[in-house]
């Protein structure tokens, strides 16, 4: 069974939750049991105006990770993840060269994230493989990763692959800890380490790791060569791999525009949906 970490938070975890809702979503709190962190409970914010006023609320996050908490109300729906395959996408041959030349990499990338020092970050990587002997598809993302670095052959440097394309070819993830790229991890059933920088990426991150298909996360301002080296090597660990497939099965059958589709229609056939009261 899941472990329902948002019914049964730690305190590092609810905090996380919480300055999420607070600072990211327009300063809004679905409140989470904030009596257990020593909390008032937070009552302003367009979210929970909607909430309050029976507005439906959908959250297109998947309740394999988080499942839905007890005490959200019944207007508030968790679907699933809203995916898109983009499957229009076609690689370069260079690409398709490399991945047939060698055992499945790892695919390591941190998408839209800013970086000060791309380079230091991007050796890092570069020692961490070298220690373990692994082939790599790297991700230039914003940051640049690998950008101005003569790479080794073991090592493919890309500037964007659709994350449905490249993950069903690669044999584990690190990444960044963005909702999205998390979801998309969690559907390709792969093993996933994840290097959280701000906002709600730790919060995914630790979520990952309480399902049981992630290593213990390593944010970005403790990466090291050594930490990141062992992290790839706990990817390869036969009951993780095993984890994290049977977690991609159950994701994919979670059907989340289908789940937010049919709650829409089941709204629309009870009920006009009512107008919020305004702040």
């Amino acid at each position: 069974m899941v472990n329902n970490w948002l019914n049964t938070p730690s305190l590092a975890a609810g905090w996380l939750y919480f300055l999420f809702r607070t600072l990211v979503l327009a300063g809004d709190n679905i409140n989470l049991q904030p009596e257990r962190l020593g909390l008032t409970p937070y009552k302003s914010g367009p979210f929970t105006t909607l909430q309050n006023n029976g507005v439906p609320l959908l959250h297109p996050f998947s309740p394999t990770l988080i499942p839905k908490p007890k005490e959200w109300p019944t207007n508030v729906h968790v679907t699933g993840y809203w995916h898109l395959d983009e499957s229009d996408w076609k690689p370069p041959q260079a690409l398709l060269n490399f991945l047939a030349n060698g055992p499945r990499p790892v695919s390591i990338g941190f998408g839209s994230m800013a970086i000060q020092d791309a380079p230091v970050v991007t050796r890092t990587i570069l020692e961490a493989l070298a220690k373990t002997g692994q082939r790599a598809i790297l991700s230039k993302g914003w940051a640049g990763i690998g950008e101005g670095i003569d790479l080794p052959d073991n090592i493919f440097l890309v500037d964007f692959v659709p994350h449905d394309w490249l993950f069903e070819r690669v044999s584990g993830i690190v990444q960044h800890g963005g909702a999205g790229t998390t979801h998309a991890s969690l559907r390709a059933g792969l093993p996933t380490l994840v290097v959280p920088f701000t906002s709600d990426q730790p919060m995914w991150a630790h979520s990952l790791h309480q399902l049981g298909i992630s290593p213990k996360p390593i944010p970005l301002n403790r990466l090291t060569a050594d930490k990141l080296a062992k992290a790839l090597l706990d990817l390869t660990d036969p009951k993780l791999i095993e984890r994290a497939r049977q977690v991609g099965v159950q994701v994919r059958a979670e059907d989340g525009v289908g789940k937010a589709v049919e709650a829409i229609e089941q709204i629309l056939s009870n009920r006009a949906v009512p107008q919020p009261t305004l702040l």
